[in-house]
Parts: C-alpha cells; structure tokens; sequence
C-alpha cells in the first residue's frame, strides 16, 4: 500500500490571510481592525452616463439586447470608417491587437473612403 505525502495534515495548517471578524473569532485568529479610510469621491453623475461608451448608440442595442451577443467590433469599426465617425481609444487599442490582414483591409476601407471624399470636394 502506497502512502501519500501530500496529504494535508489540519493540525499543522496555517491561515496566513485576514478573514471576516466572526470567521476570525470562530477559528480564534487575530481580529481584523481597519483603520486605513478609503479616499472615494462618488460621480457627479450617477449611471451609465459618467463612464465612457464602447458601443455607440445608434447600433441600438438598447431595443435589441440579444445584438450584443452577435455584434463584431471590428465591423464597428469598418462601419465607423465608412462613415468617417473618428475611433475611440478602446477601437484604436482593438486595432493595434489585430492581424495585419486586418490591419490592411482596415487601411484600404480608410483609403477608400477619403478617396470618395476627395473626389467629392474636386
């Protein structure tokens, strides 16, 4: 019969982390005491309306919720190009992480656009 070393022996254990007060005085640690106040400033505006958007509002995912599941950023973005609508830093950070494959058809779409724009303005 084989003996495993490796079983945990409960009389040797040690908690080496801080637990809840009551767990604390149950398994007879030491009593957490906090003194440290947390500096926080609550928002000016309250909601969704004081955090940055990723996904804007006109692909209405607000009447469709189940879109978010389907939805592709980097049609987004292609789609944000075509409509010359600048990028915001989550899609320029989302491009930087693409393929280059990517990264040239999103180049070309770009291209593509400012050539109709030109040939607009002429």
């Amino acid at each position: 019969m084989e003996v495993n070393e490796n079983i945990c022996d409960d009389e040797n254990y040690v908690i080496k982390t801080k637990v809840c007060k009551r767990l604390s005085k149950e398994l007879g640690l030491e009593e957490i005491i906090i003194d440290d106040k947390i500096d926080c400033t609550v928002p000016e505006i309250h909601g969704l309306s004081n955090s940055d958007i990723i996904i804007p509002s006109y692909y209405q995912l607000h009447k469709h919720p189940s879109k978010i599941l389907s939805i592709d950023y980097y049609e987004i973005i292609k789609d944000d190009i075509k409509n010359i609508r600048p990028l915001n830093k989550y899609q320029l950070e989302y491009i930087k992480e693409l393929s280059d494959e990517k990264k040239n058809e999103l180049i070309d779409i770009f291209n593509d656009c400012i050539k109709t724009f030109s040939d607009y303005l002429k």
